[in-house]
């Protein structure tokens, strides 16, 4: 059954863009199946809900930017402080990771997952500026040295 991943309605017959079957999805299906409650439905989004999707898809790529950022940063100062304090402790080492780790699975929870496109439309990407170019262009100084 083709099912819209948003608003959980069958979309068969109707405008739907397929999401894409990544790790993530990957795994809880095989969770799923291991406790024999899968239902082995087919993806989708609706053209009703593409605008939310996309819209939460942006929020989580951000928070999972951000949760990288300061994992590594957790890690990176956790690691120092282990260096200067002059004892260098296993399990401080793991423990540093472990917190890093646990950082960046947090935005796991906001998950939301990609939209696959056919080739002939146009990528439901983030909305065009609506500033107008600058003067000149960036081909500006190209034309200034084939001039010379």
């Amino acid at each position: 059954m083709r099912v819209c991943i948003s608003c959980e309605a069958d979309v068969s017959g109707k405008k739907a863009w397929p999401i894409k079957e990544d790790r993530i999805i990957k795994a809880v299906r095989t969770v799923k199946k291991a406790l024999g409650i899968a239902r082995m439905n087919e993806l989708y989004v609706c053209a009703n809900c593409l605008g939310k999707h996309r819209a939460r898809r942006q929020a989580f790529e951000k928070s999972m930017l951000f949760a990288s950022v300061l994992g590594g940063l957790i890690v990176i100062v956790m690691l120092a402080m282990v260096l200067i304090s002059g004892r260098l402790d296993i399990w401080a080492v793991v423990s540093t990771i472990v917190i890093g780790a646990f950082v960046m699975a947090l935005p796991l929870f906001r998950y939301a997952p990609a939209v696959q496109m056919p080739p002939g439309e146009p990528s439901p990407g983030p909305e065009p500026s609506p500033l107008p170019p600058l003067p000149g262009g960036p081909g500006l100084k190209a034309q200034k040295r084939r001039k010379r």
